[in-house]
């Protein structure tokens, strides 16, 4: 997991002990479960504001039910999670339900052991290119936590958002222009 993960902005400091360290020692390999299958990586647009006005927005695929100490996942992330197939630990974007139904607007970030009961993935895609990141669905089937898997609970969950869109968009966009380029001059 790279430094600008919502890990290390909004984590705790037993959180950063507990995966920063290992991930960076190479011990725990992580993923970022955001894109779902209704309506992409666009959690944060309950205005509509880049959706088109005659079109029915998609319902959250993932939901986090948060009840005093404990939250319930059930869900799933879309089919191109990388590293999902394989990760030890996600960092999982999800609509939070604290009683009055799913909210997308103001979710949760969480970590989740992929190991806990109730986590099961989907095949590997068959990709032409970056084949050694892997990806795959993510299901969550009543996954019981403990809400201090929390990262960034329903008041932060719009900066932790735009902060992973701002830098994997920008990310994303180099990555993409130096391999257009490369192509171009071969």
């Amino acid at each position: 997991m790279r430094q600008g993960d919502p890990l290390y902005k909004f984590g705790t400091a037993q959180q950063k002990k507990e995966i920063l360290e290992p991930c960076a020692q190479g011990k725990k390999l992580g993923c970022f479960g955001l894109t779902e299958p209704d309506h992409g990586s666009d959690s944060l647009d309950p205005s509509k504001q880049i959706f088109h006005p005659q079109g029915n927005y998609g319902r959250p695929n993932c939901v986090a039910k948060i009840d005093g100490n404990k939250v319930v996942l059930n869900g799933q992330k879309s089919a191109w999670v990388s590293n999902g197939p394989i990760a030890d630990v996600c960092v999982l974007y999800s609509a939070a339900d604290r009683g009055n139904g799913p909210d997308p607007e103001n979710g949760v970030v969480m970590l989740v052991p992929m190991n806990a009961k109730g986590v099961s993935r989907g095949k590997f895609i068959d990709k032409l290119g970056q084949r050694p990141l892997p990806q795959g669905e993510i299901f969550f089937d009543n996954v019981e936590l403990s809400a201090d898997h929390i990262i960034a609970g329903p008041e932060e969950f719009q900066r932790a958002v735009y902060a992973i869109h701002c830098e994997a968009n920008a990310q994303m966009g180099a990555i993409w222009t130096g391999s257009a380029r490369a192509s171009f001059e071969i």
